[in-house]
């Protein structure tokens, strides 16, 4: 998630701050001061004594310091150098290439952060704020550090850790492990500089990491795989959701009425007779992506498994093949998935894959409406945080799309 988002969401300045100054603290062995500044309280801020300033650039979605080697880079011309939008990939690559150019730094950054006293090595540093996490990418170290945001539950930090493990025992190509914080606090893996799947430049490459990407998430749900009964399965998820709903501080209360009405005409749509058949689930990433699969000299790698749970086997397959973690347009597509199924070439990704029957309309439609459910549960806990101010842009945006999917 951008930093703009952020900002807008959490008290992101002061999170940083307190985040990056107690492990500065810990790792360096002494005091250490971290201020989130503007342009101009940074100049007063240096004006008064010996500080570094690390410039936070928010179109990047970084920070460093103004005098940072250019490697540190690699990462972001990686994933913002080529648009999506094929229009705005001359201006988009102007700006990268300006923003972490020396003399382009500090006068295309939006905001700081002043760290007392000065940390040695700070070149060879960039640090990446993420939804829960924050991470610190050291290039000439190898390592990347990931650090669990100042005040955020654990939980979405332990599901990471426990994914790798099964991630690795499952033969999948994730970043190696190197170090993990005994309470949870943080993890350090091996550094790796991929290009997201959507910002391939070859569509070749493209389409052979999209099918290798496929071909390691149906071993996961292989080896993981397990049976329940459909009706068993609904009746927990639906719990969960009640009591996410009960508890969401940002909601108000006809909100909350709303979500409620939703989830449980979403649970009525499944025939009796569809809740007594055995359901699969299996272990999943939660957030399978094409920003989450990078290429890296042709080598697949997948990242950030955050939201990792058990959930139908086929969960992580419609949430790629749906474009489900942009809810523009969400309703329709499930509608069409749910009538007519998927294309040949989906189809294609999905050979083998268990427990996941897409050959007749109500077994599509069992799968559509049990992943509506999934993905309400996944968003009401992505939004539970009691230091959030204002929910995801997405929450009521998937809202919306699906009430208008089960009016249709």
């Amino acid at each position: 998630m951008r930093i703009d988002l952020l900002l807008a969401r959490e008290p992101l300045g002061e999170i940083l701050a307190c985040t990056l100054a107690g492990y500065w603290q810990r790792s360096n062995a002494q005091t250490c001061q971290v201020q989130f500044l503007t342009k101009r309280q940074e100049r007063e801020a240096l004006a008064e004594r010996q500080a570094q300033v690390w410039l936070v650039n928010q179109r990047l979605n970084a920070i460093y310091v103004s005098e940072a080697e250019a490697p540190i880079f690699a990462p972001v011309r990686q994933e913002f150098i080529r648009s999506r939008i094929w229009w705005r990939r001359p201006l988009q690559r102007a700006y990268v290439r300006a923003a972490s150019a020396p003399l382009g730094r500090k006068r295309l950054a939006h905001m700081a952060l002043v760290v007392t006293p000065p940390l040695p090595q700070a070149g060879q540093k960039l640090i990446v704020p993420g939804n829960h996490k924050i991470r610190i990418l050291d290039y000439r170290q190898g390592t990347a550090v990931s650090l669990l945001k100042a005040g955020f539950p654990q939980a979405f930090m332990e599901n990471e850790i426990e994914a790798y493990r099964v991630a690795l025992q499952c033969a999948l190509p994730v970043p190696e492990m190197l170090a993990i914080d005994p309470d949870g606090g943080w993890f350090v893996q091996r550094y790796l500089c991929g290009t997201p799947l959507n910002r391939l430049p070859s569509p070749e490459l493209e389409r052979r990491t999209r099918q290798q990407a496929f071909v390691h998430l149906r071993r996961l749900a292989e080896m993981t795989a397990r049976i329940q009964p459909v009706g068993e399965y609904l009746d927990s998820l639906l719990g969960r959701i009640r009591l996410r709903i009960d508890d969401a501080h940002l909601l108000s209360p006809a909100e909350k009425r709303d979500w409620h009405a939703l989830s449980q005409a979403l649970h009525r749509r499944i025939e009796p007779e569809q809740r007594v058949k055995d359901l699969t689930l299996a272990f999943t990433h939660g957030d399978f992506q094409p920003a989450n699969l990078l290429s890296q000299d042709d080598r697949l790698w997948i990242i950030d498994w955050e939201y990792s749970a058990e959930r139908q086997a086929g969960y992580d397959a419609l949430v790629f093949l749906l474009a489900s973690r942009n809810p523009a347009g969400l309703g329709k597509r499930l509608a069409r998935f749910a009538s007519a199924g998927l294309n040949q070439g989906q189809l294609s990704l999905l050979e083998g894959w268990p427990g996941f029957d897409l050959t007749s309309q109500p077994s599509r439609r069992l799968h559509a409406h049990i992943f509506a459910l999934e993905e309400i549960a996944l968003r009401l806990e992505e939004n539970a945080n009691p230091l959030y101010i204002r929910p995801n842009p997405g929450l009521r945006q998937l809202g919306q799309e699906l009430g208008t999917w089960l009016k249709n």
